[in-house]
């Protein structure tokens, strides 16, 4: 987590949990054998953007078009 994350609080929907689950479990299923993971935070015109990054192989290109479609993907396609 980068300094910029601490102290804050994320008010948001139960289902928060699921998603930081899921970008774990992705990192650690998916990423090639990734060695780190980071949750980064930044402040956007009064908004709060928080990013994932890890240093694995990355989604291929072939993949990247749809990988926010439901279904997607090599596992539960969340």
């Amino acid at each position: 987590m980068n300094d910029r994350c601490k102290g804050l609080m994320v008010l948001a929907d139960p289902l928060i949990d699921k998603v930081f689950y899921n970008l774990f479990n992705n990192t650690a299923r998916h990423s090639g054998g990734a060695a780190t993971a980071e949750v980064l935070c930044e402040a956007d015109g009064g908004e709060l953007v928080i990013a994932w990054q890890d240093d694995g192989q990355g989604v291929s290109a072939e993949d990247k078009e749809n990988i926010f479609e439901r279904g997607a993907g090599r596992n539960s396609g969340l």
